[in-house]
Formats: structure tokens, sequence, C-alpha cells
């Protein structure tokens, strides 16, 4: 066949790659990302609003912000800063509803507790609003979380999301990880909770590797019940925390941890010890990690806190009461009644007395034993780890406005210090029903459900008349005309599974063809071999580099390239430059032939370079024809190969492929006039038809435009299986099937390309990779019967000449390759001319007009030649007496003889003991 024929010239090529329009993901750390209740989230910037609890957010390619109400909102995460800032203030105050806020205290009385905020100034918090004081340095910290995913690494971290610092998931196995300095004596807090069953583990490990992991201290659910386990090399130990009841859907614990001795408490927070477990490290050293793995349906760590520890047991605590916490481990029960800011004393009173406690004394005031949990609107968490709940009252500039229960004041936050604002208030309810067909937009950071819709009036420049409408939103915004991405309504059939696509790619394969005229005889003769239904009268599909596919009738090709008339477009002829393929035959099936087949046959002749072939004609059996198309009508194809014309019966031809834009990037078409302004779509319709141009009109319901090549276009919303916008075009045009028909320059093989001191430009084989190495086996049948076995030559030099009749270079290098082996006769040098799958007759003849007869090896269906990496021919290898590639030569120059003559000295060198 055909493809074999082109042999002489192809570059054996292993690189194939691929790219997806949604590669970039909801997770890019560097945008800020807004996220719905139905799992759609856009990146784009939070904007000014007057509503209260009403989002406006800014998306990406769109001109106006959509508009979002609380229900419909479960997140919004912003651009974390290059160095997140370290909370300012003497007191970490906890607040109901677990907010948090960081200051100096002023003041404590009956009704209010007052800190002065370097973010927020002076605040006036409601008594019955504060749960705990903690000063910043009675405590020592070494870690106060969980503080967002930035911090936690995860093989799968699209696994997990935040919540105004919280770290939750939903997925089976998921894991997140961090590694901290855990004090030798530590104090560990930890709040877990669930939606749905308890089933985790949490571990405390010396190191994060698996191993260190499975010796770590872990926190597990078996059942109903929580344990805590540790397991050694020699040792192991489980004890028994507590049942975790149906109607629980949190846990709250702390541990103490003694490294020195390798005890581990578990507690309750009243001081209670639930579970103990001293098991010696040995010589692994201190704790090191944390990690929380789900092992049901979902979990979510709520917070997390490892201080140092004295060593000394805390005393049992009655949980139900407000007290202080001494540094030095005693507990002073009574309310927090007043704050003396000048001598910096706390006034407690009990029952029977009052005391003044100093500030430096203090590590922990409790004023509100509860934590009360009331329903609000928004969670605003900051950079610094502070965060509030309440309502969002607007958002005006660069600021946000929240409205907390228990302060007098709205709490404004500069936009650029919120790391979250998550939703508290999600709507159950279904998104409201939309007129349009629905569909969703993909792009880079935006995936969301809604309609096409006619744009409102804008008066910005890079608007278009296309509009996007979200489910949830009560607002459209027009698309700007350099977005880029795709709108989809239905999605494309799953693809075959790989051994479907093996079974089509080994019935593509070409048979063996009896010559290069006898093949173009037999492949375009008068009575060709229909394997497929061929429409008449040039009726077939016309296929453009921009991807576009559209029927037409009556094609006819010229000098200017094709023309021919249609029903779903205005135009009537498109330019050579702008054309990829015409195909006959319905649903030719080029995409089935084999990755390497499509890879030889694609690759430029060096001998071609200066003037390539321009296209693939494909027989209706299946052969190809590299050519040049001169033209064609109703009756026949007339194509220029070998400098000579040919005429083909139209009917024998079942698709021709355009291959001028092998070398660099060529323009689309040729456009009369200037080409449209806007953003240019493809509407790919589920006819298989495929339409590029720039929409000048959208009602909701039809979408027309112009395009530069096809005059006016119009389609049905309905009709359109996914719309692809701006750039996502060229992608998708890449990747169907006409996107891989490109030439590929051979000017010389990859290895001698990448390999350093490689092949030069007279002798591009001698960096070949075989050299060196053990010569592949093969067995081939002899033009003279018999069979030739390569490993049965061991301890003699074998020249391999891969060659072809065809082949002028061959037909020039071949006398003098069997003149050179005939000098070495008597040394044992053996010939074996390997022909590159021709009939005998071809063989024959070649060789009665060259008046030699070297043994021949008939390759029939290239084997031998895929072993050896014949990416052109003439290839000359030479194989030592050891069975290895001495040299390889590719090519015939002037000096190619005293080459051959040097490489097979080298064969017949002796080897020097190793």
């Amino acid at each position: 066949m055909i493809t074999k024929l082109l042999r002489c010239w192809m570059l054996c090529v292993a690189l194939i790659s691929g790219t997806t329009l949604a590669d970039a993901t909801a997770n890019d750390r560097t945008a800020s990302m807004l996220y719905l209740v139905d799992g759609d989230y856009i990146a784009g910037t939070l904007r000014a609003s007057d509503t209260q609890n009403v989002l406006h957010w800014q998306a990406d390619g769109a001109v106006q912000p959509f508009e979002f109400k609380a229900g419909a909102v479960r997140s919004a995460y912003f651009a974390p800063p290059k160095q997140r800032p370290t909370p300012v203030g003497a007191y970490c105050i906890e607040l109901s509803d677990g907010d948090v806020v960081f200051g100096d205290l002023a003041a404590i009385s009956n009704d209010h507790v007052e800190i002065n905020s370097t973010r927020f100034g002076h605040l006036r918090i409601a008594r019955a609003e504060v749960h705990r004081l903690t000063p910043a340095a009675a405590a020592l910290f070494e870690y106060r979380g969980p503080n967002g995913l930035s911090e936690w690494r995860s093989q799968n971290v699209s696994q997990w999301r935040e919540e105004a610092g919280r770290l939750i998931t939903e997925q089976h196995g998921a894991e997140i990880k961090k590694t901290i300095a855990f004090p030798e004596q530590a104090h560990i807090e930890f709040e877990l909770s669930w939606t749905k069953s308890p089933q985790f583990a949490l571990v405390f490990a010396t190191g994060d590797s698996a191993d260190q992991m499975k010796r770590g201290y872990r926190l597990e659910v078996w059942g109903k019940k929580l344990v805590l386990v540790r397991e050694l090399d020699n040792s192991a130990d489980v004890a028994f925390v507590g049942e975790l009841e149906s109607n629980t859907a949190h846990v709250t614990l702390e541990a103490l941890y003694n490294g020195p001795t390798g005890e581990f408490s578990v507690r309750s927070l009243d001081g209670r010890e639930l579970a103990n477990i001293v098991l010696p490290n040995g010589n692994e050293g201190p704790l090191r990690c944390v990690a929380l793995k789900n092992l049901g349906l979902d979990v979510c760590l709520e917070q997390l806190s490892i201080s140092h520890w004295s060593g000394h047991l805390p005393p049992r605590v009655d949980t139900d009461k407000p007290r202080v916490h001494k540094a030095d481990g005693s507990i002073v029960y009574g309310d927090v009644v007043g704050y003396r800011a000048d001598t910096k004393q706390f006034v407690v009173r009990s029952e029977k007395t009052e005391v003044r406690i100093d500030s430096a004394q203090i590590a922990c005031i409790v004023l509100n034993p509860s934590k009360k949990n009331v329903a609000t609107s928004f969670r605003v968490g900051l950079n610094d780890g502070s965060r509030f709940s309440g309502e969002l009252t607007k958002v005006a500039g660069e600021e946000l406005y929240l409205q907390r229960r228990g302060i007098d004041q709205p709490l404004i936050c500069r936009i650029d210090s919120v790391r979250s604002l998550v939703s508290l208030k999600h709507d159950t309810h279904s998104p409201p029903y939309a007129m349009e067909r629905t569909g969703r937009w993909e792009a880079k950071g935006i995936l969301s459900h809604g309609s096409l819709v006619a744009a409102p009036t804008a008066t910005d420049s890079q608007a278009t008349c296309l509009a996007w409408k979200p489910l949830w939103s009560t607002t459209a915004s027009a698309l700007r005309s350099n977005v880029s991405g795709r709108i989809i309504y239905r999605d494309p059939p799953p693809a075959p599974k790989p051994e479907d696509e093996e079974r089509a790619a080994r019935r593509a394969q070409p048979r063996p063809a009896p010559g290069f005229w006898g093949a173009i005889a037999r492949a375009f003769s008068s009575q060709p071999v229909v394997r497929r239904r061929v429409v008449a009268n040039g009726s077939g599909t016309l296929c453009l580099l921009t991807g576009d596919r559209i029927p037409c009738e009556a094609a006819q090709i010229d000098e200017d390239g094709i023309h021919f008339t249609s029903s779903v477009v205005s135009s009537d002829f498109v330019p050579r430059r702008a054309a990829k393929a015409i195909e006959f035959v319905p649903r030719w099936t080029g995409d089935a032939l084999a990755e390497a087949e499509r890879t030889r046959l694609l690759t430029l002749p060096r001998m071609q370079k200066s003037n390539p072939p321009t296209h693939l004609v494909v027989s209706t059996t299946g052969d190809f024809l590299r050519c040049r198309v001169l033209s064609m009508n109703a009756e026949s194809l007339v194509v220029e190969t070998r400098l000579e014309n040919k005429k083909i019966p139209r009917d024998h031809v079942a698709c021709i492929i355009w291959l001028h834009d092998f070398d660099e990037p060529k323009p689309t078409s040729l456009p009369k006039g200037p080409p449209p302004i806007g953003l240019p779509i493809q509407a790919v319709q589920s006819d298989g038809i495929r339409l590029t141009f720039v929409p000048h009109e959208c009602n909701g319901t039809s979408i027309s435009g112009v395009s530069d090549v096809l005059g006016v276009c119009r389609v049905r919303v309905n009709s359109v299986d996914e719309f692809l916008l701006g750039s996502a075009i060229r992608e998708a045009a890449e990747a169907q099937i006409y996107g891989k028909w490109k030439l590929h320059d051979a000017i010389e093989p990859e290895f001698a390309r990448d390999t350093p001191g490689g092949g030069s430009a007279d002798n591009p084989g001698a960096g070949s990779m075989l050299i060196g190495k053990p010569a592949p086996d093969f067995t081939l049948d002899l033009l003279d019967g018999g069979h030739f076995k390569l490993s049965e030559k061991k301890g003699k030099v074998v020249i391999l000449d891969f060659w072809a009749s065809w082949c002028g270079p061959c037909m020039q290098a071949m006398p003098i390759t069997e003149k050179v082996a005939e000098e070495f006769k008597n040394r044992g040098v053996k010939l074996v001319a390997v022909n590159m799958q021709e009939d005998k007759a071809s063989v024959s003849g070649a060789l009665d007009r060259l008046k030699i007869n070297p043994a021949v090896a008939l390759d029939i269906d290239g084997a031998a030649a895929e072993h050896y990496q014949v990416s052109a021919i003439p290839q000359i290898v030479v194989i030592d007496s050891e069975s290895k590639v001495a040299d390889l030569l590719i090519g015939i120059g002037p000096s190619f003889e005293d080459q051959l003559r040097t490489a097979v000295q080298k064969a017949l060198a002796p080897k020097k003991d190793k």
C-alpha cells in the first residue's frame, strides 16, 4: 500500500501529549473563588452591593457582576497574602458561634467586655456573647488552627474544602497532614464534627511517612466507640475513650503528651482522664506530624491547638461554671465582674468572696461555659485568624460590612484582609426555573450551570451579544470578547474502550503494496473495492482548519480553492488556506488508523523539504497517496505526484486532506475583507456540523453572526451540543481527527538531534542509540527461497541494507555496498539487502537493472525496519561478530564508500578485554 511505500522517509515519534480546557480548577491559590450550593464555582472578584446578605460577584470573563442571595452561596475564598499576618493583641477573645477576635482588654462589666482592636478600633461586646479569654502569651501556643487548606498537605487537595478556616471533606479516604513542632510536653485540644456518621482517624506521629504514621497515637472510631491506639514493632496498646451517641455531631477533647515517657492521655474538657497509653518512642524523637483521614461519609476539623504543658496534671474542672484558670494549674470559680486596666487585675466574685488576680497569673478565663449557636447568614474569616458571623449589610469600595449580634457597631473588614466568606443559610430548594435551555459554562476556574440569554445593554467596549445567567443568579452578564471556554448542553458519548480502539486500528492497517505505481493503479483503479457508501455528485463534508464541519454539494477544486453549495451557510467558496479536509465517504474513520502508521505517513522526506506534498488523498480501499491536488470536478481528481500528473476517478476518492500547516501556524483563512471583530464561537451541533463565527445577535433561542470564511451563520441553541469560546476553538481543532494530520520534518532521526555528539549532516545515523547495543533479532524470507535469521550469524559481521526499488539514493548506494562487502568476503562479512515491503517482481527487476545479486530478505510487514528504527533509506546497519550494532549509516553522501569501509573494519577489529 502507499502507506508502506512511504517508509523511506518515516521518523518514529513516541511523544504524544494532550491538554484539556478545564485543567485549571477551583483550587487555584492565587484566585478568588465563589462556591455555590449546587457545586458550581466561579473565579472572580467581590463587587459593591447595598442589599443585605446579597453578593455581587464579578466573574472572570463577564462584563457585569452576577447577583447571588445568601441561600445560593456556599462560600467565597479570596487570594491569600504572600505572608500571613499574625494576630495583634494581648488577648484572644472567643465568642459564641465559634467567632474569634484579637485585641487588648479595656474593661469588663456585668453587661459588656470592651477591647481595643488594631483592626476594628474600640469594640463593646455583649458579655453574653463572650465565651473565653486567653492571654496571647499565657499558653505558649505552637499552633492554633486549622487556619485553612494552605497550611496543610494532601495527595488530592481538591477532595477538601475550607470554610472560615475549618477543613471539610465528603470524600471517603481523603487525608490531610501538617508538620508541627510539638513541645516535649504538650497540651493538645481538638474538635471534630460530622453530619452523618463518625468514621475518622486522627493521628499524632513523629513524621509523615507511612511507617511513622502507623506507629503514631491514633484516635479511631470502631463501630460507635472512640478508641486510642498505638502499635509499635514489638508492642501495642489500645484504650477506650468513649461511646459516640447517634445524636452526637461533634467531639471536643484535649490530650496531654509527655515525650520522654511516651505517655499520651486523652481527657475531657472538665479534666477527666478518658484514655491513657504509655509506650516510649525510643530514638524516634518527639511528635512532628498531625494527620486526619476520613473513613466514612464526611468529617470536619473544627479546631486544633498545640501548646506547652508544664507536666503537672490539671485538676478536675466543673465545666458548667464560669472560672479562671491560673498559670500554676489552680482554678478559681466565679464571675469576672471587673478589670482594672491600670493595674492589669481581674476582679473575680464567687458566692462567698471577691478576689483580684494579676493578668500575669491568668492562663484562661471562661465567662460563659457554653457556646451559643444562633442562626446567622455569613461568617467572615480574616487572614490573621479572626472570624465573625452575622449579617452582611453591604460591600462598598474595598470594604465589607458585617453586623454581628452583641456588637453595636458594624465590623468593617478590608477585602484584602478577608480569607473566607461562608454562608450559614444554604437554600435547600431547587434553583429558579429557567425559560432558556440550560447548560454549563466551563472555563479556567469556572463551572457554572445556567443559560445563554440576550445581553443587557452595556457600555463596555469588550461586551458581546452573548450573556450568561447562572441558575442561582438574579442577574445576567454579557461575556467579554476575550473570554475562552465552552458552554456544554449535551456531553459527548464516552470514549471507546482501549481494546475497541486496538481492534479498529488493526482493521485500518494497510496491506503491503506491490510497488508505487502498482499501488496507485490498485488503489484508484476503475473497479475499487468500496467499503463504505460513496456520496455522488461531489457531495460530502467540508472541514476547515478552525475545526468547522459543514455539508456541501457539487464540490469542485481549482487553483483558488473549493467551490461548493451548502444549505447551512451563505458562502459558496473556501480558499485553500482555510481548508483542512473534504470527506466524500460518510463517517470516514481516519482516526482508527494506528498512531505509528499515521506518524510514518506524515513524516516529511528530507529530499522533499523544499517541495513538500500538500495533500493526502485517501482511496475508498483505505490506501493513501501523498501528492499535490491540482483540480477536481464531478468526474475526476487531478493530482501531481513524482512530477507527473495523474487523473483519478472522483468516485474512488474517500477523502482529501490538506497538509499545508505542517511547518508553523498559518492563517485560518484568506478573508476577502477585514475580519469580524468580537468573540469567535464555534457551534457544535448534534448532527456533527461545526460552525465558527462571530455572533452579532442572540435572543436566547438562536444566535446569528458572520464568519470571515463562511459568511452569514445562524444556529438554534436547541440543536447545539456545545459552544466553544475564544481560544478553546483552536484547542478543540487540534484535538479533532485532522488536528493530528500534520507533516513532521524528517531532516534527521530524532535521536541524532537529541544525542550529544550525534549524527552529522554527512551521516545522521552516527548518533543512533542503537550503536553499541545488541542487534535486534529477526527472521525474514529470502527472495531466492529459504529464510534469514540474524541470530544464526553470530560470529560473523553482517551488513544490513534497508532499501526499496523506488528509492533513488538506495539504487545508488546498493552497488557500492555490495562492492565493499565483497572486499571483506574472505573475512566472513555477509551482506543482506532488506527490502522494504515490495513484491518479488519489483525487487527482481531492480536487481536486474543494477546487475547485482546480493542476498535479499523481504520485510513484508516492516517488522525488521521497526526494530532498527528505520526513519529514512537507504539505512545501512553494520553488526559485529558479537551481534552488536557497530555502526549505522543513513543516506548516501560523497564519502559514503569510505564511511562504510571504515565501519566494517571497526566491526572486524579485535575486541578489547573488558
